[in-house]
């Protein structure tokens, strides 16, 4: 375990179930691939970012994980938010924002090297409690500018890739691809409202025509790393070819469902929004 300076291994927090957390790190590649030695590494940025399989091999990254009261690991969801990559020597600040599952005892952070000659550094860690006055939704980062180098929360699937459109503001371009946030606690019988603000371009050929969004259900946080069945998805139509709009939808959750995530694809997305009515 460790906070304040150097982690050689893995920082440890104790952390309460179903509860919202940031933590903010400090982090750097100190051996591998890295933008200052190949500026040309910029590049791939967009297109590397939040793909696990890529990530592991080629990139040193921050992995996160939770561990039940027994200490045992608990599986992390397939299709969800990858490692933090680095791209960088210079140390730079980074922060995750994340419920914690229904059995979670314990948070853990630690650097990863990715390929044998890389090597992670992590430092400077810290974890806080985040109370519901301080958040608005309840998924995060749903305009996906909130990271230096790569927006967290959400895991790239395809071709999709990230654009950083403007300092601090980014979208997700899934024409080619499809994009899934981290999962977030819902209750049984609640309603909740799905914002999205969405464009999809013209392109010649492409059968594209509009974004769309899943909202998927799962009756508990490790569902979605198992084959059982998934409950209740709903794929609405969000921007006509060409044409820039923000839609919502109301869904109610079903009956044992615990968790939710949201799924995108066939377009540009710029914002959404999952809140409590």
């Amino acid at each position: 375990m460790c906070g304040a300076g150097l982690c050689a291994f893995a920082a440890g927090f104790p952390v309460k179930p179903l509860t919202c957390y940031e933590a903010t790190f400090r982090a750097r590649v100190a051996k591998g691939p890295n933008v200052e030695d190949s500026p040309q590494l910029a590049d791939i940025v967009p297109i590397c970012a939040c793909r696990a399989s890529v990530l592991a091999v080629k990139f040193a990254a921050v992995q996160w994980r939770f561990m039940d009261a027994a200490g045992k690991s608990i599986p992390r969801p397939k299709e969800g938010a990858s490692p933090q990559t680095l791209f960088s020597r210079e140390w730079k600040m980074y922060r995750y924002r994340f419920w914690t599952p229904e059995n979670a005892a314990r948070f853990d952070l630690f650097p990863i090297n990715g390929a044998k000659e890389n090597k992670a550094e992590l430092a400077d860690v810290a974890l806080k409690e985040v109370p519901p006055e301080e958040r608005n939704t309840l998924n995060f980062n749903g305009d996906f500018s909130a990271a230096d180098d790569i927006p967290w929360g959400w895991q790239l699937v395809g071709s999709a890739l990230f654009h950083n459109v403007a300092p601090g503001k980014s979208s997700v371009n899934t024409m080619d691809g499809h994009v899934n946030g981290d999962l977030f606690p819902v209750t049984p019988g609640q309603s909740v409202r799905l914002t999205v603000t969405a464009s999809n371009p013209i392109i010649i050929g492409s059968n594209h025509e509009q974004t769309n969004v899943r909202i998927a259900f799962y009756p508990s946080y490790v569902t979605p790393a198992t084959k059982d069945k998934v409950h209740r998805v709903v794929d609405p139509p969000v921007s006509p070819a060409g044409k820039h709009v923000t839609a919502s939808h109301v869904y109610r959750v079903p009956d044992g469902m615990q968790w939710a995530r949201i799924s995108v694809w066939h377009g540009i997305a710029e914002k959404i929004e999952v809140r409590e009515l």
